[in-house]
């Protein structure tokens, strides 16, 4: 006589296969995000080669954190021709807009930068180099004081830094996916694709001496209540709500670049380090108490 199984041993099958799959598949969605996050190491390793390509061509000097006023620019800024560092790279990173995306987020698209693109998804690969999801430390490598409409930019040598392995050139930023650009309403400065520092001291300047000292915005730095609008501020801790816009979508890290174009991941703490920041401080408590562990000057 043929025995089937019984209905006891089917459950108990069923059961084990549930709780295997339980145990598998936040193994492999930790797979699938890990291979994410190299993915994205290496667009950010792209891009510092080609940041440090142009410093060949510009006399060692790092990219401009924008240009403005030039006829035939690819996008403006209230009528005014605006190219931001991302799009100054385009010869660099052999124009295209994917190296400028951050896997572990949703691309962006067509209408991230503005109504006005609805209508030209042909036009992506270079919204997707003006909307970049990675940020320039330009506060570091290109002060920008902002004289709207124009901005003046001081671009600095890069053997003026002290220290490259110490010093932040690019981390993740905030994705827009359709929120707004962060603007400085009284200096014109587009601060989607720039990384804020943890720091700024009360006249709203860096850190640095005279020449290098420039806007990093008050209102954006690390910490609570910074100062954004609701409709601009990341909604989350990942996407930045309390670093300034730097992302933590590397499994609660960020993924910094150091000017010496080394690419690693680092919990904001390590980010930050040299000031007294941690997590649920006020933005206006913020605070230096380490200038030579700060990561976010010349030296």
């Amino acid at each position: 006589m043929r025995r089937a199984f019984t209905l006891i041993e089917l459950l108990v099958v069923i059961a084990i296969i549930a709780i295997l799959a339980a145990i598998l598949f936040p193994v492999f969605a930790q797979a699938r995000r890990a291979a994410k996050v190299t993915a994205s190491i290496s667009n950010l390793k792209q891009n510092a080669n080609s940041l440090m390509l142009y410093a060949n061509d510009y006399d060692d000097t790092q990219v401009l954190v924008a240009t403005t006023g030039r006829a035939g620019s690819f996008w403006t800024y209230s009528g005014i021709p605006y190219e931001p560092w991302s799009w100054l790279l385009r010869d660099y990173t052999r124009n295209t807009g994917l190296i400028m995306q951050d896997p572990t987020t949703s691309p962006e698209t067509n209408t991230s930068c503005s109504a006005d693109l609805a209508n030209r998804p042909d036009l992506m690969n270079q919204i997707r180099m003006v909307c970049t999801q990675y940020a320039y430390a330009y506060t570091v490598h290109s002060p920008s004081m902002a004289a709207y409409p124009y901005f003046v930019a001081k671009p600095v040598a890069v053997t003026n830094i002290a220290e490259p392995s110490k010093t932040v050139l690019m981390v993740t930023k905030r994705a827009r996916l359709g929120l707004l650009d962060y603007i400085q309403p009284s200096g014109g400065l587009w601060m989607a694709n720039l990384a804020q520092p943890p720091f700024c001291n009360t006249s709203g300047l860096t850190a640095q001496p005279a020449p290098y000292n420039s806007y990093c915005f008050i209102e954006h730095r690390w910490g609570l209540n910074p100062g954004w609008a609701t409709n601009v501020a990341p909604k989350t801790w990942e996407e930045g709500r309390e670093t300034g816009g730097t992302a933590l979508r590397a499994m609660g890290k960020g993924i910094v670049v150091m000017a010496d174009t080394s690419v690693k991941a680092y919990r904001p703490e390590y980010i930050a380090k040299g000031t007294n920041w941690r997590k649920g401080i006020a933005a206006s408590s913020v605070v230096m108490t380490n200038p030579e562990d700060y990561m976010w000057d010349l030296k």
